[in-house]
């Protein structure tokens, strides 16, 4: 599977081919780290580490929610979720 596109939506499935293979987390993790960043940076006062921390913990939980047992169907791109979660630590 390519890298997942900020256009792309994602079903968590049984057998979801990108459950299963986290082939794209690291272009996705890369794509999305800058703009994160650039986008937090205009609405909080956190350091750059801060933000940092704040990033890769809104990843982890996207990874958990995604390879749990919830049977999720997301109706906005994973760009939009991640910044979501980010948005709500």
């Amino acid at each position: 599977m390519e890298g997942i596109k900020d256009s792309d939506r994602a079903t968590n499935a049984a057998g979801s081919d990108w459950v299963a293979n986290l082939d794209w987390f690291d272009d996705f993790y890369l794509q999305t780290r800058e703009e994160f960043l650039n986008w937090a940076r205009k609405r909080s006062d956190l350091s750059q580490n801060d933000l940092i921390d704040t990033y890769q913990q809104a990843m982890v939980i996207l990874i958990e929610k995604h390879t749990g047992e919830t049977n999720l169907t997301l109706t906005s791109s994973l760009k939009t979720y991640l910044f979501g979660i980010a948005g709500n630590l």
